[in-house]
C-alpha cells in the first residue's frame, strides 16, 4: 500500500508540476459567507454579467512560496500551501456582493482548497458550473454536492477521501485523474460525458461502474477493474483502451470480472492494445457487431472458453489470443485476412480451428501447442512461415480440387507433419440446398428459407460490403426486419457449417 500511495503522489505531483502555470495573482476581495467562512475571490469578468471564481489565499505572506516538486516537498517548509481554518461544513454562496457590484459564483478556481484540511463537506451553488484543475487536490473533502457542475477538471479531487459521488446530469467533462485515488465503490457516469479519460479513476477500488449513451471512447487506464463484476458498455462507444496498470509500485491485480457486455451500436468500434488482457476469471464476452478492429493482445490471458468475432474485423493481431489456456472454440469471420504472430500461442486447449476463405496470410508462431486439426477455407493457400504451426503433425481439411495448389505453395509444401484432406461433400450438400427469400422484393419484414442443418447464420451487407445485420439461423424458415433500411439493393449471405457460404440479392422498397 504504501508503494502504491507513493507511485500516486509521484505521478499526479509530476503530471501536475508539468502543468504548472505562472504565479497566481493576489486574489481580488475576500468576502464572509453565511457560515462565518472567509472565501476568497478572484473576478473572472468585470462586465455584465458579473462573475467570479472561489479562489486561494494569495496574501504577501504566501505569495513567494514555491509549488512542491517531489513527493518528500509536500507540507515541508518553504513549500506548503496555506491551510485556511474551516468548519467541516463549506457551502459556497452562489453571489456576492463587492464595491457594490452583485457577483456570480460560477466557478471553483484552480488549487483553491490545495491540502486544506478540517473540511469534510462542500456544498456548491446551482450557479458553479466549473470545477478547476486541482481545486480539492489532496484536501479533507469526503463529500460534494454538486448540482449544476459542467466540468470538473484535472486533478479536482485527487487523493481526497471522497467514497461516493454522484456526478450530475450537466456533466459534460470529466479531466485526466479527477478522482484518483479516492477510495470510491461505485460511480455512475453520466451521458454527457464523450470521453472518459485516462486515469480518472484511477487507483479507486470501484466495484461497480455504469456508463450511458453517449460515451464515446474510454481511454487507457481509465479506471481499474480488478474488483468489478461486470461490465456493460454502451451502443455509442467506439474505442476502449486498457484497463489495467502494471508498474514496479504496483503489480497486475487479480481480475474479478466474468462477464463483458456490449451493446449493438451503428459507428465502428474499435478494442484497443492490451484492452481486457489478463481478465483471467473472465468466461463470457458478448463482442457487438460493429465491432471493427482488436489491439494488439486484446484478449491475451483471459478466462474465455470460446468467443466469436463478428465480421467486419479484418485481422487478428498479435497475441490477440495468447495464453488463453481455456479457450476451446472460436468463430472467425469471413471478412478475416490476416492473422498474425503469436495470437494464439498458449493456447493448449484449442484443438481445432477453421480459417475463412478470405486468410491470405499468417504470422510467425501463430499455433504452438494443442492444436490438431484445421479446416482450411481458402482455396489459394495463404502465406504461412516454416514455424506458423507446430512441428509435430497436423490434419488439414481443404477446399475441392486445391491439394496439388496446396502442395506446389511454398513452405506448405515442405511441412512434412501436415497431412491434407480434401472435403467436397459439406459444399455439395450444401448447394443442393439453396436458400429462398420471400417477398424480394420488400418493404421489410422478409422469409428466408434455408436447411436449419447445414445453415447457421444470415448476415445481409450493402454494395460497400458492410455488414448490416446478422441473424442466427434456428429453423427452416427465419424472419428478417429490413425497415431500418433505406431502400435499395442488398446482398444477403447464409452461413453454414465451416463457413460455407451462399449469397442471393435482395431488394429493400418504400
Amino acid at each position: 500500500m504504501k508503494k502504491q500511495n507513493l507511485f500516486l503522489a509521484l505521478l499526479l505531483l509530476c503530471s501536475w508540476a508539468a502543468k504548472a502555470q505562472s504565479a497566481y495573482p493576489p486574489y481580488d476581495f475576500k468576502a464572509v459567507n453565511a457560515d462565518g467562512d472567509t472565501l476568497y475571490y478572484r473576478i473572472t469578468s468585470s462586465s455584465a454579467p458579473y462573475t467570479v471564481a472561489v479562489t486561494r489565499c494569495m496574501d504577501s505572506l504566501f505569495h513567494s512560496l514555491h509549488a512542491p516538486q517531489s513527493a518528500s516537498d509536500v507540507g515541508q517548509s518553504g513549500y506548503a500551501y496555506p491551510l485556511y481554518t474551516y468548519d467541516s461544513l463549506l457551502s459556497i454562496p452562489s453571489e456576492v456582493t463587492y464595491d457594490g457590484i452583485i457577483y456570480s459564483v460560477t466557478s471553483v478556481d484552480n488549487e483553491a482548497f490545495y491540502l486544506q484540511r478540517g473540511i469534510r463537506k462542500v456544498v456548491l451553488p446551482t450557479t458553479i458550473v466549473m470545477i478547476d484543475t486541482a481545486a480539492f487536490y489532496i484536501s479533507s473533502v469526503s463529500e460534494i454536492i454538486m448540482p449544476n457542475v459542467r466540468q470538473i477538471s484535472y486533478g479536482a479531487f485527487t487523493g481526497t477521501p471522497l467514497e461516493h459521488v454522484v456526478l450530475p446530469d450537466t456533466l459534460s467533462w470529466l479531466g485526466r485523474m479527477a478522482f484518483a485515488g479516492c477510495p470510491m465503490n461505485n460511480i455512475d457516469i453520466p451521458c454527457g460525458v464523450s470521453v472518459l479519460q485516462g486515469y480518472t479513476f484511477w487507483n479507486c477500488p470501484l466495484e461497480h461502474i455504469a456508463f450511458h449513451e453517449g460515451l464515446i471512447e474510454i481511454e487507457d487506464f481509465a479506471f481499474r477493474a480488478d474488483k468489478i463484476d461486470s461490465l456493460f458498455f454502451p451502443s455509442s462507444l467506439q474505442k476502449l483502451g486498457v484497463m489495467l496498470y502494471d508498474t514496479f509500485f504496483m503489480p497486475l491485480p487479480e481480475i474479478e470480472c466474468r462477464y463483458v457486455g456490449f451493446q449493438e451500436g451503428t459507428s465502428p468500434l474499435v478494442l484497443g492494445n492490451h484492452c481486457l488482457a489478463f481478465f483471467k476469471n473472465l468466461r463470457t464476452l458478448q463482442l457487438p457487431n460493429n465491432l471493427v478492429a482488436l489491439g494488439k493482445s486484446c484478449f491475451e490471458l483471459t478466462g474465455l472458453d470460446s468467443i466469436i468475432i463478428p465480421e467486419g474485423v479484418t485481422a487478428i493481431p498479435k497475441r490477440c489470443f495468447a495464453g488463453c489456456d481455456s479457450l476451446k472454440s472460436i468463430l472467425l469471420p469471413l471478412s478475416l485476412e490476416t492473422i498474425d504472430t503469436e495470437s494464439f500461442s498458449a493456447t493448449s486447449q484449442l484443438f481445432e480451428i477453421t480459417i475463412p476463405r478470405q486468410v491470405i496470410q499468417f504470422g510467425t508462431e501463430v499455433f504452438n501447442v494443442g492444436l490438431e486439426r484445421v479446416t482450411m477455407e481458402c482455396e489459394l493457400p495463404p502465406v504461412i512461415h516454416s514455424n506458423t504451426f507446430p512441428s509435430y503433425p497436423i490434419q488439414f481439411t481443404i477446399p475441392c480440387h486445391t491439394l496439388a495448389s496446396y502442395h506446389e505453395s511454398p513452405v506448405w509444401s515442405e511441412q512434412g507433419n501436415f497431412s491434407f484432406h480434401e472435403d467436397c461433400t459439406l459444399t455439395e450438400e450444401y448447394e443442393r440446398n439453396p436458400i429462398v427469400i420471400y417477398p424480394n422484393p420488400t418493404k421489410g419484414i422478409t422469409h428466408v428459407r434455408c436447411n436449419p442443418k447445414n445453415a447457421c447464420l444470415i448476415l445481409v451487407y450493402n454494395s460497400l460490403g458492410h455488414c448490416l445485420l446478422s441473424h442466427p439461423v434456428q429453423n427452416e424458415c427465419s424472419i428478417l426486419d429490413l425497415s431500418c433500411l433505406p431502400e435499395g439493393y442488398y446482398f444477403l449471405k447464409v452461413i453454414g457449417k465451416q463457413n460455407v457460404e451462399n449469397a442471393a440479392k435482395i431488394v429493400k422498397i418504400n
